[in-house]
């Protein structure tokens, strides 16, 4: 009897074997030379839900941003930490995101437009093109379900109208467009792999 290959989007998955069929597509860079791995065989301390990592280009901001969140916020749920980074464009126009940074508290001076995050940098040649940030587990709630208000001000003043990515406790992910230079914040809606802009 023939066995079902899970679809894990960058690899295949065979239950009858208990492994991945198909090797990691980003080689070496996944910290092991057997490429067959799934994150180092340490599943309970890193998770790869999408395949991808960061420094990996996408085709758009949104994709990017998508990715990023999918990547972070199953660990920022368990972990109850929240976690920050950016969407960065490359010169071919291709779009990446950075590590995250674990943004637990307020921000750099208890400055809610300076998140802990703002301290990473991007690689030379590339330029912001949005940030992302989970807001950790807990209970679902209007606070931490959606973007607060200091959340807007980043994409809207800090980052002077850039798209902002999130994570919440549910799983889902959100994409805020801004409304820079007008005193009402813009729209925030949920992301999903059907609107994210990856498939081409």
């Amino acid at each position: 009897m023939p066995t079902v290959a899970y679809d894990y989007r960058a690899r295949y998955y065979d239950p009858a074997k208990g492994r991945l069929t198909s090797e990691d597509p980003i080689g070496l860079g996944g910290g092991s030379t057997n490429f067959y791995l799934y994150v180092l065989n340490s599943p309970t301390n890193f998770i790869d839900p999408s395949g991808w990592r960061p420094g990996d280009k996408y085709p758009s901001a949104k994709c990017a941003g998508w990715n990023a969140v999918n990547d972070y916020n199953p660990t920022s749920v368990a972990q109850n930490k929240e976690y920050g980074g950016f969407i960065y464009q490359n010169p071919d126009g291709s779009f990446s995101y950075t590590d995250p940074h674990v943004n637990n508290d307020a921000g750099i001076g208890n400055d809610y437009t300076i998140p802990r995050f703002w301290q990473i940098p991007i690689p030379p040649g590339t330029q912001r093109g949005g940030w992302y940030h989970t807001h950790a587990g807990g209970p679902m709630s209007p606070i931490n379900s959606d973007f607060s208000p200091q959340d807007m001000d980043i994409s809207d003043k800090s980052l002077h109208g850039l798209p902002g990515f999130l994570g919440v406790p549910n799983g889902q992910v959100r994409m805020y467009i801004p409304n820079p230079g007008n005193p009402e914040h813009g729209i925030s809606f949920p992301l999903s792999s059907k609107n994210c802009g990856c498939q081409k």
